[in-house]
C-alpha cells in the first residue's frame, strides 16, 4: 500500500503537469483543476474530525475542518483527495487505507526527491550534517506542509538524529517561526467558513442534460444546496 500510494502521488503530480520540485497549492488544484468543491467549516479545535469526502455522479466535495492549523488542513485536503480518487469504498473505515492516504498526502505535497535535494543543498551550503529548526521551518514553508508531517517524513527517512528529533518535537514552532522571520499562518487555525466551488456551472450543465429538474437546479444555487444530492435526498 505504501509503495502504491507513493506511485500515485507522483503520477497525479505528473498528470497535473507538476514537477517533483514544484510547490503545490492543493486547494487550487482541487477546485480549479479537478473540479472538486472544497468546503471549509469551523468545528471545535478539540474535535477529532479533520475532513471528509462525498461524491455522487459528477459531483465531488471535500469538507475541511478549518479549526485545525492551515498546515493540517492542507495535509487533510490531499489525504481526502486520495480517498476520492482511489478509495472506491469511501464509507468504509480501514486503518490500512488511512495510512495509505497519509503516505499519499505526504508525498503528493512533498516528493522525496525534492525533500532530500533541498535539504542536502542547505546543509552543504552551511557546512552542516544535521538539520536544525531553521531547516525545518524552511522546508515546511516551502512545501506548505504541517510540522508533524515533516517530522514524520524526516524520521522515516532517518534524516534526523534522535536528539534532534526530540528537540524538534519539543520546540514551540510558532515562536520559532517568528524568530526566523516566517509567518505563523501555517501553524494556526484559519477558522474560516467558505466554499470553493464551480457548482453553479455544473448545475446548469446537469439541467441542460436533463439529469436534474429546474427546481433542483435552483436549489443547487443556494450555498451548500448541493448536499441534498450528495446525501441522496
Amino acid at each position: 500500500m505504501k509503495t502504491d500510494s507513493i506511485y500515485y502521488a507522483h503520477k497525479f503530480r505528473n498528470d497535473l503537469g507538476l514537477s517533483l520540485f514544484e510547490k503545490i497549492d492543493i486547494f487550487d488544484v482541487l477546485h480549479k483543476k479537478e473540479n472538486i468543491s472544497v468546503i471549509f467549516r469551523s468545528f471545535s479545535q478539540e474535535s477529532n474530525f479533520e475532513g471528509a469526502t462525498f461524491s455522487k455522479g459528477p459531483i465531488a466535495v471535500i469538507l475541511i475542518n478549518s479549526s485545525k492549523t492551515l498546515g493540517r488542513q492542507i495535509f487533510t485536503a490531499a489525504h481526502e483527495f486520495f480517498h476520492l480518487k482511489l478509495d472506491h469504498e469511501q464509507n468504509t473505515f480501514d486503518v490500512v487505507k488511512g495510512k495509505g492516504a497519509n503516505t499519499f498526502s505526504s508525498h503528493f505535497i512533498m516528493p522525496d526527491t525534492a525533500l532530500i535535494q533541498l535539504l542536502t543543498d542547505r546543509l552543504s551550503t552551511e557546512k552542516r550534517t544535521t538539520p536544525d529548526i531553521s531547516d525545518i521551518l524552511y522546508l515546511e514553508n516551502y512545501f506548505q506542509i504541517s510540522h508533524q508531517a515533516l517530522i514524520t517524513r524526516l524520521t522515516q527517512r532517518e534524516l534526523v538524529s534522535k536528539e534532534t528529533l526530540s528537540e524538534l518535537q519539543e520546540s514551540k514552532i510558532i515562536q520559532e517561526a517568528k524568530k526566523y522571520g516566517y509567518p505563523d499562518t501555517l501553524y494556526k487555525p484559519t477558522e474560516i467558513n467558505k466554499t470553493l466551488s464551480s457548482y453553479p456551472a455544473t448545475a446548469r450543465e446537469l439541467l441542460e442534460q436533463g439529469k436534474i429538474s429546474h427546481s433542483k437546479y435552483e436549489s443547487l444555487l443556494v450555498e451548500g444546496g448541493y448536499f441534498d444530492i450528495l446525501m441522496g435526498n
